[in-house]
């Protein structure tokens, strides 16, 4: 079964129904048919209900193609009804038939099998486990599946679901063709973006979001759900991204929307019924199909303890020696064919020296280490996705001062931190990280504590978790209110936003270009604050070109409801944003515009978990401590380290020809790519002595691996052409 588009949720509509007085189906119990689409459960409504179903009448079911083997059963229903007068219902009916369209057929007539009573006078009669098969003896052609529902007992006539006697009718095609399979965009990390939709009246005060069995759906947490934007007409919808290739089960939740509710893991309700599911398509194939640890190590033997992705159980794996290390009596090992590519992997190293066996833990967790790179080397407890030099430096933070040329904003101190191993890796440039209140960003910190920004990065590169970055924490002034207050808005003076971002483009920024290897494009150049440093850090990304992904926790922005208002009537989607609130002391007062702030940035098309990502501190205060917790989180998604290429995969897995095609003197080569390289086709006439030279030259591979075509137009039989492909 082909759909049009890949997790965009059928839609619900509100219907209406004639109804005797006494006896009646239950609008918000309703009746409703369950069918198995291709293997997925799927429930549709009938009568009226606010059950949060589609509405069968008027629905595509979608195109079954037999050739695929593609399946469409009848698996049962549910009819709830009302009673009065001491008078019961007997029995519940429902009446189906499958009919090429313009062609009537024969109802099928299934009683229920089961029965309850709800409450006192109100019943319910359902059957399930039905399996009828709706394409048995179907050719190619365009098909009906009518069906009504109805309920006896000591009344008369029988009471009717019958859609006003028209019954109800959804469609669906039949065809013996193999159907194409729907192009899907995969992101580059490895996500497909799906689109939920429904329609229902939560209540005042709640909202619906989606949970489900993967991380990015909470992994069953309701804490952790992703929350849904209201529409008028009581219309629920957002995108989020999740990994690919995943048989995705999810819910649509009900949850109070407060701050002091939100943390409890009770404030939910929990929908009837089975959940949704959805099979996710794949990434496209890659040259690995899972992971490789190379290891430095002076232990005899050594081999790998890990976990991987959803499969929650352990496995031992032995390195092979692969030669000798670094210095005398040690050992380059190296581990392959372990867990899934993109998936995080919890790992620990163990081994024999001599005659007693050590496991060697993350410095960084005193445990386990864990990552999502696919090929990594492990040395001296740190995790790199490129070969290491043999000793690499520590981090370390330079302090200087950077004037100002800019009027009414002064000269101020910046602290700018280098990662590990920036003086050995030469040939390395890195993304440059502008933070505020650059007192308390990093130890000892100011008055008010510190985020201990330099020590989180440590320790997240330590384990591959996010990419090497600069870190220029910008100290604020007497004057900081004002100089994170947007333009147009005031507290106690006029914001003046815009000359502070003038000295952070026109003076700090070509300060920290000139003195260290940056990446200075916008999407390397990022923003982050917290309170009032959190929204000039949106502004920053919102109204400058330069700020490409931005952090904004415990966002402040209850007075600049002039940006605000900017934001309501501006789209703003380009930007990869992090934002946070707290529910403890001083935050919790920030809720309100942290929900709106969200509600915006959906409407605006942002997809959660792809460019947009918001959490909640349960118990957080507005303080340093809070945002020095959930900085981790803030690193890695803006700090993604799928967003820079695997120099050590590339390495390992060289481009190689997946398949040829030559006709008509064009010739035309596949090959596997990886993320951040440029692939060339070369060809010479001369083995001997070639002179290679360029035919055709890809795009940058923005996925973490695909398939690229490279091809030759003018290529000659006579004399013999070579062709070769190089990466760069």
């Amino acid at each position: 079964m082909k759909t049009p588009a890949l997790g965009i949720l059928l839609s619900l509509a509100a219907a209406a129904i004639s109804v005797e007085a006494a006896y009646q189906f239950v609008s918000d119990g309703g009746t409703f048919v369950d069918l198995e689409l291709n293997g997925v459960p799927a429930t549709f409504h009938m009568s009226p209900s606010t059950g949060g179903k589609p509405a069968f009448d008027g629905a595509d079911l979608g195109t079954f193609s037999l050739a695929d083997g593609d399946s469409l059963f009848l698996s049962g229903f549910t009819n709830e009804t009302l009673e009065s007068g001491g008078q019961d219902i007997f029995v519940g009916g429902f009446v189906h038939r499958v009919q090429k369209t313009g062609q009537a057929g024969a109802f099928i007539t299934n009683y229920n099998t089961g029965w309850a009573e709800v409450t006192t006078g109100r019943e319910k009669h359902f059957a399930n486990g039905m399996n009828i098969n709706l394409l048995a003896g179907l050719t190619n052609g365009l098909y009906e599946l009518e069906v009504y529902a109805f309920a006896q007992g000591n009344f008369s006539p029988n009471l009717l679901a019958d859609n006003g006697g028209s019954n109800y009718i959804a469609t669906f095609t039949v065809t013996e063709e193999p159907q194409p399979e729907p192009e899907v965009e995969v992101t580059e990390h490895g996500k497909i973006l799906v689109g939920f939709s429904e329609v229902l009246d939560t209540g005042f005060g709640h909202d619906l979001y989606v949970v489900g069995n993967h991380e990015d759906v909470g992994n069953w947490d309701p804490v952790h759900a992703r929350k849904l934007h209201w529409t008028s007409g009581n219309v629920w919808t957002g995108q989020v991204a999740i990994q690919a290739g995943h048989a995705l089960e999810y819910k649509l939740i009900i949850r109070t929307n407060t701050a002091a509710a939100f943390c409890d893991g009770n404030n939910v309700i929990w929908p009837e019924g089975a959940n949704q599911s959805i099979l996710l398509p794949p990434q496209p194939s890659g040259p690995y199909a899972a992971k490789a640890v190379y290891y430095l190590s002076g232990w005899t033997n050594a081999n790998l303890i890990y976990q991987s992705g959803s499969d929650t159980n352990w496995y031992a794996k032995d390195m092979v020696r692969l030669g000798p290390g670094r210095t005398p009596g040690e050992f380059l090992y190296v581990v392959d064919g372990i867990g899934q590519p993109g998936d995080r992997i919890q790992f620990v190293p163990n081994g024999w020296n001599g005659s007693v066996q050590e496991y060697d833990h993350s410095p960084a967790t005193g445990g386990d280490y864990y990552t999502r790179l696919d090929v990594l080397f492990l040395q001296d407890g740190q995790i790199y996705n490129y070969w290491p030099p043999a000793s690499v430096s520590s981090s370390r933070i330079v302090v200087t001062n950077i004037a100002s040329s800019i009027d009414g904003i002064p000269s101020r101190w910046t602290r700018i931190y280098l990662p590990r191993g920036y003086d050995e890796n030469t040939w390395k440039r890195y993304p440059v990280l502008y933070m505020h209140d650059g007192t308390n960003v990093f130890r000892p910190g100011g008055i008010y504590g510190t985020w201990a920004a330099e020590t989180n990065a440590d320790h997240l590169t330590s384990l591959g978790m996010m990419r090497e970055v600069i870190i220029a924490a910008v100290d604020n002034s007497s004057n900081r209110t004002a100089e994170y207050m947007p333009p147009g808005d005031r507290y106690n003076q006029p914001g003046i936003a815009n000359l502070y971002a003038d000295y952070l483009v026109h003076n700090v920024r070509p300060t920290v270009d000139t003195h260290y290897r940056t990446l200075n494009d916008r999407d390397n150049t990022l923003t982050m604050g917290s309170s009032f440093g959190g929204q000039v850090s949106l502004y920053l990304g919102f109204e400058t070109n330069v700020f490409g992904k931005v952090g904004s926790m415990s966002t402040a922005t209850q007075y600049a409801t002039n940006f605000m208002g900017r934001i309501d009537s501006n789209n703003v989607h380009g930007i990869r944003v992090y934002m946070d609130v707290g529910t403890g002391t001083g935050d919790f007062t920030l809720w309100d515009i942290h929900q709106r702030l969200y509600d915006h940035l959906l409407a605006d098309g942002y997809v959660v978990n792809h460019d947009l990502r918001a959490e909640i501190g349960c118990g957080h205060a507005h303080s340093e401590w809070a945002w020095d917790l959930r900085l981790p989180m803030a690193y890695e998604f803006l700090l993604n380290i799928g967003d820079e290429p695997n120099w050590l995969a590339q390495q390992l897995y060289p481009p190689e020809l997946a398949s040829t095609n030559l006709s008509s003197g064009t010739v035309q080569f596949y090959t596997d790519t990886l993320k951040g390289h440029r692939y060339i086709l070369e060809k010479n006439t001369n083995l001997i002595a070639p002179q290679w030279s360029g035919v055709m030259t890809s795009e940058v591979e923005t996925l973490m691996w695909s398939v690229k075509m490279l091809g030759d137009t003018s290529s000659p039989t006579d004399p013999v052409n070579n062709f070769r492909i190089r990466v760069q």
